[in-house]
């Protein structure tokens, strides 16, 4: 798709959907000023290095990253784990403050295909010297006699010229000049999470047809060989960020559920330009076709746009069709071993650790179905657990201790049902060495 295609099929969704305020997160890129924080790393950036969170005398708010001089090494870079969407022509301006006392820190931008994939950098000079935080603005322009012709989006770039030179980064904004955020506000559709609707208003989708279709697009990416099949791209859904989604993906018949990675991007409901966060790839096989997850991304309701890329495998043929679910993840599952462990010396050494999170405002207290299959998808154990209670927002632990005929290679499949309700499933694969 166009990026003016793009841009009309997200503002007719916009008008679709009604008005109210948009997601406070609005702004490219996502998390710009480090303030969100996932396992002692900035969400929405992919690090190469030792890069820190500091949260003492940051330029605005109450964090920044840091590489320090130790450690720093050439090649050490921050990338912006979203990207916005550009086009030949475009000017940016890409600001942003740092510190460096021993100069060499380096703000710019990676270009990249229209699904944030790399092409390579735009050259940017490196910074001065600067013991104490100090503004920085760089105007890119995408000359259009300069520019890869597979051109679509481009990533925010923060690095280090050479080893000893490290740099603290903050307040790191990317913008079009020129553009117009629009100014209509969305909502998500109403819905029950603990339901766990479809919210893709058109699910199925004709892989082998040719040009648009209801609900999807057919993009080709310039520069690609001839007689490529094209990507997919959903329309935009609005959705509450406040929930984690699940994106699942089905093939009547199963033949060609490996022909395809499914992948799910989130983006600004106010800039269309502007995708926050996109997945990694996930590509199906033996064990069904491809599915990916969404995380929560706010602690209040929020406003993000969620569009699904269904992409074709080179050297494979896509299902005649397929069927696309993106739906609230209630209660979230998970499940570990005793100290993280995945293999245990006896049978009776075997104790998992289930958690279940309550996403919703509900009360819940549903029944947990605990089952262990052999290698060979044989059962070897059941286990109900009623009335797990779930309080709204918050989370329960118990422990399963399965009872095993043998060594062996297993699997706990924990299965959460409220009086027929399916409120989700995981499942944790472990080994037994001795009998």
């Amino acid at each position: 798709m166009k990026r003016t295609a793009l841009l009309a099929v997200l503002l007719a969704r916009a008008a679709a959907l009604g008005s109210r305020p948009a997601c406070a997160f609005s702004g490219f890129p996502f998390n710009g000023g480090f303030e969100i924080v996932d396992h002692s790393q900035p969400l929405g950036w992919d690090l190469t290095g030792t890069w820190l969170m500091g949260s003492v005398g940051a330029c605005e708010g109450t964090k920044y990253v840091y590489l320090a001089d130790t450690v720093a090494q050439a090649g050490d870079q921050m990338l912006s784990s979203g990207y916005r969407l550009v086009k030949p022509g475009d000017s940016l301006v890409l600001s942003a403050s740092y510190q460096s006392p021993a100069g060499g820190a380096i703000v710019g931008l990676m270009l990249c295909d229209s699904l944030g994939r790399e092409l390579f950098p735009m050259a940017a000079e490196p910074l001065p010297a600067a013991t104490c935080w100090t503004p920085v603005q760089r105007r890119f322009v995408l000359a259009p006699d300069k520019c890869p012709r597979n051109l679509g989006s481009v990533r925010v770039l923060l690095s280090v010229s050479a080893a000893g030179q490290g740099a603290s980064f903050d307040a790191v904004s990317l913008c079009t000049e020129g553009a117009v955020p629009c100014a209509c506000g969305l909502c998500p559709a109403p819905m029950n999470a603990l339901e766990r609707p479809n919210l893709l208003p058109d699910p199925t989708l004709a892989a082998t047809a040719t040009g648009a279709q209801p609900g999807w697009d057919a993009v080709v990416i310039p520069g690609s060989p001839a007689g490529s099949q094209p990507i997919w791209l959903s329309a935009p859904v609005a959705v509450d960020l406040a929930l984690p989604y699940e994106i699942t993906s089905q093939v009547p018949g199963g033949a060609g559920a490996d022909a395809f990675r499914l992948m799910a991007r989130i983006g600004d409901p106010a800039d269309p330009d502007s995708i926050w966060l996109q997945t990694p790839g996930a590509s199906g096989g033996a064990a069904g076709a491809p599915a990916v997850h969404l995380d929560r991304l706010a602690r209040q309701s929020a406003i993000g746009l969620v569009q699904i890329a269904v992409v074709p495998i080179p050297g494979k043929t896509l299902p005649d069709s397929l069927l696309v679910a993106l739906e609230p993840e209630p209660v979230t599952l998970s499940v570990h071993g005793v100290a993280m462990a995945v293999e245990f010396d006896h049978p009776k050494d075997v104790t998992l650790f289930v958690s279940a999170v309550n996403n919703t405002g509900s009360t819940l207290a549903p029944t947990a179905h605990l089952k262990v299959v052999d290698a060979q998808g044989q059962q070897v154990s059941y286990e109900p657990r009623p009335g797990i209670q779930l309080s709204p927002h918050s989370a329960a632990y118990f422990p399963v201790k399965p009872t095993l005929p043998a060594a062996g290679e297993y699997t706990l499949i924990v299965h959460l049902l409220d009086h027929g309700r399916d409120l989700g499933q995981t499942s944790f694969s472990f080994k037994v060495d001795n009998d």
